[in-house]
């Protein structure tokens, strides 16, 4: 989900801000992490996958 892209830097970084945009709805959602980014992205594609009610990607997905 996050990796190295167009010279903005390693994924390793901790503290971060992130933006992940939805495809379908055009939507777009803004975190904070104290994690670094490569951690944070696997945990909301877990919580995504496993249709948590704790993840706020999918209970974006339920809304739209």
């Amino acid at each position: 989900m996050v990796w190295r892209q167009d010279g903005k830097g390693p994924c390793t970084t901790h503290e971060v801000t992130y933006k992940i945009e939805f495809q379908g709805c055009k939507g777009k959602y803004v975190g904070e992490a104290a994690r670094n980014a490569y951690t944070r992205g696997i945990e909301q594609a877990e919580g995504l996958k496993s249709k948590s009610e704790k993840s706020a990607l999918w209970r974006h997905c339920i809304k739209k």
